[in-house]
């Protein structure tokens, strides 16, 4: 049996940790629970990790498998898949699969400043930024100047 715990469709944002829990059960002939196993990870059908997972008990619920597989996502996106192979008695292992959707957005702030030091009072100081990337994303500005707290504005431009 494998179950996800982790929602089957994720949207994150780029070098956030990106953690799919699950839970994989397997018994034996005797109805045994039996030793560890193991997992084969792919992104888009390229193999990105091999590891050990454990076979989880299905009487407790804080019992399953956590892996962080930010470090093998792209921009865009993802098809990750996990396959578990549990050696249930026999001649050949049993192995299960389960796949998540993953879109992973950037932001990319890029800020211009275009100032000189003033050389008198009434001389204009001017800041200007440009925030590219993570269509659909809320982006908040925040301004304070001397101590005045101007009001904030939300956009989600690129949508």
């Amino acid at each position: 049996m494998f179950n996800r715990i982790t929602e089957q469709n994720i949207y994150t944002l780029a070098g956030i940790p990106c953690i799919l829990d699950f839970v994989v059960t397997a018994t034996d002939t005797g109805g045994e629970l039996t030793e560890n196993g193991t997992y084969r990870l792919t992104v888009d059908g390229i193999e990105k990790a091999r590891g050990t997972i454990i076979n989880n008990d299905p009487n407790n619920s804080r019992d399953y498998n956590s892996i962080d597989v930010s470090q093998y996502l792209h921009t865009d996106s993802n098809v990750v898949k996990i396959y578990a192979s549990m050696d249930v008695g026999g001649t050949s292992n049993v192995e299960v699969s389960k796949s998540w959707n993953i879109n992973v957005s950037s932001v990319e702030l890029k800020w211009t400043p275009s100032f000189t030091t003033p050389n008198y009072i009434n001389e204009e100081f001017k800041l200007e930024w440009e925030i590219v990337g993570g269509s659909g994303i809320k982006k908040i500005t925040h301004i304070i100047i001397d101590g005045q707290d101007y009001p904030k504005e939300t956009t989600t431009a690129g949508e």
